[in-house]
């Protein structure tokens, strides 16, 4: 029988894999299972079938901090494309990068993940490359966390991400809704910021960012109301020092002002000529409203469990019978939950204000 093209491709193909250190996997995430090529179920002593489940998998892992295969480890392939394990083989540790390259799910919603693996020189470059990882890793789930919003335009000001948190400040959908918006079309940023932007200098103000004003620049689930910002912007360089992005940094200062303004409506006092000694005095106007609202709330329940409020109970009984009838109904009132609740409450609030007093006397 005569080779095709397609027959010579495939033995190459193996061939140059197997001299390159390189196998292919397939994980199936309903069976929970990995099918190894030739090279991977060689190098981990597999049966011919190339089968090993992730559990089996995992108890090769011989770094704790190296993470484990679980149904859901391909939930978001992009923070978990590619691993670094040091594996326990019948020749010993090896270092073994793995890859993922895409998946494919079929009509009954099986979902199959099909990568690539090599080995490693040795744990010089695979740990190195796993630090690179791990930093990587980090500073994704800082940039998606954070509570500052981030914005990052490129060399021509297009935006081409943003962190959740600045969804949430901007009321915006999803990130695709916005992805494309022209910074230098933004209706809200000042005209010397734009400019300074063009000339690639940082820039920090603070205003009043307004959603009436927006007039259709992006797509926003708030049309009214506003929030004050803090706004950093910067100019990233690659490393021949060309400008390639646009770095906006987003701080929602609204309930910094809101208290600002309360201080000033309630108290007569100037935020920023306001002292250690005025902060303690607020700090216990505080404690004692607080305190005395639950005294009140104490006092009222207390009347719930007062002579009159036992009409009825052991009515031909003595007192003592009748109180007793009461408290196997209603209970005692020092332990019933809601009061024992309440009394917390204020031991918990007093010993935080004697705390933030302590603290605060200790500044000035």
């Amino acid at each position: 029988m005569p080779e095709t093209d397609t027959h010579r491709e495939d033995i190459f193909l193996r061939k140059l894999m197997n001299k390159a250190n390189i196998g292919w996997w397939e994980a199936d995430v309903k069976t929970e299972c990995y099918k190894c090529s030739g090279f991977i179920a060689q190098l981990l002593g597999l049966d011919e079938d190339g089968i090993i489940s992730f559990n089996d998998f995992n108890k090769r892992i011989l770094r704790e901090d190296q993470q484990h295969t679980t149904s859901h480890s391909f939930d978001e392939l992009q923070q978990t494309i590619e691993e670094v394990y040091l594996l326990d083989t019948p020749k010993g540790g090896v270092w073994i990068r793995s890859k993922i390259c895409y998946q494919e799910t079929d009509e009954a919603g099986n979902t199959k993940i099909y990568g690539i693996a090599e080995t490693q020189d040795g744990p010089h470059m695979a740990s190195a490359y796993q630090a690179l990882q791990n930093s990587e890793r980090i500073l994704h789930n800082i940039y998606k966390n954070i509570p500052v919003g981030i914005e990052l335009y490129n060399k021509d000001g297009l935006l081409i991400d943003l962190n959740k948190k600045e969804l949430e400040m901007f009321h915006i959908a999803s990130k695709e809704d916005v992805l494309g918006v022209n910074l230098f079309e933004n209706p809200l940023l000042p005209e010397e910021i734009k400019q300074k932007l063009r000339n690639n200098e940082d820039a920090d103000f603070t205003f009043c960012y307004e959603f009436s004003k927006i007039n259709g620049y992006y797509q926003s689930q708030n049309s009214g109301g506003s929030i004050d910002l803090t706004t950093k912007v910067t100019t990233l360089y690659d490393h021949n020092h060309e400008p390639i992005n646009y770095l906006v940094i987003n701080v929602d200062k609204t309930e910094n002002t809101i208290a600002y303004n309360k201080i000033q409506e309630f108290y007569g006092l100037d935020p920023e000529t306001i002292t250690a000694k005025d902060i303690i005095c607020i700090v216990k106007s505080w404690k004692e409203a607080v305190i005395g609202l639950d005294r009140m709330v104490y006092n009222d329940a207390r009347k719930e469990f007062s002579m009159s409020s036992m009409t009825g109970f052991g009515a031909d009984g003595s007192q003592d019978e009748m109180k007793l009838d009461f408290e196997q109904v209603r209970g005692d009132f020092e332990s019933n939950p809601f009061v024992t609740a309440v009394l917390e409450h204020i031991d918990d609030k007093n010993a935080l204000g004697d705390e933030l007093i302590n603290r605060i006397g200790q500044l000035g």
